[in-house]
């Protein structure tokens, strides 16, 4: 019968590692080994006595945990039993610095390294090492000072350094390394919406990285405490699938058709016919479309740029079936909120029947979240392949240059693309074979 007692380890042998080849290292009584396949971010424990009680580490691999090991044993050699404390964030200190120094070819003692130190910084205050809440504190004012941050970019720092300061705020900034961010990383890709759906994709985790290693240059540079950029060393994760989802012609009549006269709709044709963002779609104001000029007004608070530079922006030239779904659109359109219209959304997308109805595993999963911004995408794909007029599709999607809408090149067909603009309030009273049956007739390019 098994009891609660921590299993016993000889002092040469890791009972508990993977069949594997210990390191031939002699343990003194007092230090011993263990793997602990329950904590798979650091598995390669080091336990040793201090001050009679046992003390654990964990490390990501056994070199790492034999090279502390090795500096215990000379410790204890030349200081007897009362073993120091052991920090890894320290050994790891070390170990940066030696090869450092090691790569610039030198030999040194990093007591000689630190006298020459602390006599170039003589009668010069040195910056006590700040704890990464603090630190994320002061790199917010000191941004604020320079005016160095627009509002968007401002934004999004500030909720990723307010989740990194959750997860490390009360460690100081020496002491968050390489392992600790690529732990927080993974459990950001693991955090679910209430749909069971992952919040922070490649591109968001990749973002949350980049913030966090500007935020860590700055403590670097202003002497926080900081003793490496442990972001420098980690690759963004890796972002598959980069082509835009752009969604089948068909699927596209069936959603129209399916919702001809839902509240939602026309704000969707803003999407789809208009290249207007998911998040601005929802937000836009009756009186923000002019209809006699067939042009588009976006306040700057609810558009992704204007939020940046406080500018509004103004797009017309949009095709002519954006405006037939703009007038056939309800008052009740024009009285949703934001909230209304993710939720109306959603439903519509189920109504049509090209939705899960809910989450019930990774296909579903995939499905929902190549769905989030569909409608930009096929907008920008279909109208490159209709008008064939670069400046004009990256004018309408207000891409920063034209390499970003060249990316879309290809990705859908001439003749779908112009019955994807001849989707209308009409056209999807028909069936899909008499819808296919009309005959296609060539756009004209608008004037912008």
């Amino acid at each position: 019968m098994q009891t609660k007692r921590k299993p016993q380890h000889s002092p040469n042998t890791d009972q508990s590692t993977p069949k594997k080849a210990t390191p031939d290292i002699k343990l003194p009584r007092g230090i011993r080994f263990a793997y602990r396949p329950d904590r798979p971010n650091a598995p390669f424990y080091l336990y040793w006595r201090k001050d009679g009680k046992e003390t654990a580490r964990g490390f990501v691999d056994e070199k790492t945990r034999e090279l502390a090991a090795l500096d215990l044993i000379n410790l204890r050699k030349d200081f007897g039993r009362e073993i120091f404390s052991f920090d890894p964030a320290e050994w790891r200190i070390y170990q940066t610095a030696m090869q450092r120094i090691r790569d610039a070819g030198h030999e040194v003692n990093l007591l000689i390294v630190a006298e020459e130190w602390l006599k170039s910084k003589q009668g010069k205050a040195v910056a006590a090492g700040k704890t990464v809440r603090v630190a994320v504190e002061d790199y917010e004012k000191l941004r604020e000072e320079e005016g160095s941050w627009g509002e968007g970019a401002k934004r999004h720092a500030k909720t990723h350094l307010s989740r990194f300061a959750q997860a490390f705020g009360s460690l100081r900034l020496n002491a968050v390394g390489v392992e600790e961010v690529r732990r927080w990383m993974r459990n950001l890709a693991e955090v679910k919406d209430a749909d069971g759906r992952q919040v922070h994709g490649p591109h968001s985790i990749g973002d949350h990285l980049k913030n966090v290693r500007t935020f860590f240059n700055y403590a670097l540079r202003e002497r926080w405490g900081a003793v490496e950029n442990p972001c420098a060393f980690i690759k963004p994760p890796k972002v598959e699938d980069c082509d835009p989802v752009v969604i089948p012609l068909r699927d596209a009549f069936a959603f129209f058709k399916a919702n001809k006269d839902e509240r939602v709709t026309a704000r969707v044709a803003l999407e789809a016919f208009g290249a207007v963002r998911y998040t601005t779609a929802g937000l836009i104001a009756k009186d923000a479309l002019i209809f006699d000029d067939k042009g588009i007004r976006m306040a700057a608070e609810i558009h992704k740029s204007g939020r940046v530079d406080g500018r509004a922006r103004y797009r017309q030239g949009h095709p002519d079936n954006l405006w037939e779904w703009l007038r056939h659109a309800p008052e009740a359109t024009w009285r949703m909120t934001a909230l209304n219209y993710r939720e109306e959304k959603r439903y519509a997308w189920i109504r049509a029947g090209l939705r899960p109805s809910a989450n019930n595993g990774e296909t579903d999963e995939k499905k929902i979240a190549s769905l989030r911004n569909i409608w930009r995408h096929s907008f920008i794909s279909y109208h490159l392949a209709a008008f064939r007029n670069v400046p004009l599709t990256q004018y309408l999607a207000q891409h920063a240059n034209p390499q970003m809408t060249e990316d879309y090149e290809g990705i859908a067909g001439h003749e779908d693309a112009l019955r994807y603009f001849m989707i209308t309030p009409k056209t999807v009273a028909l069936t899909w074979k008499k819808f296919m049956a009309l005959p296609v007739r060539e756009v004209s390019k608008p004037k912008t």
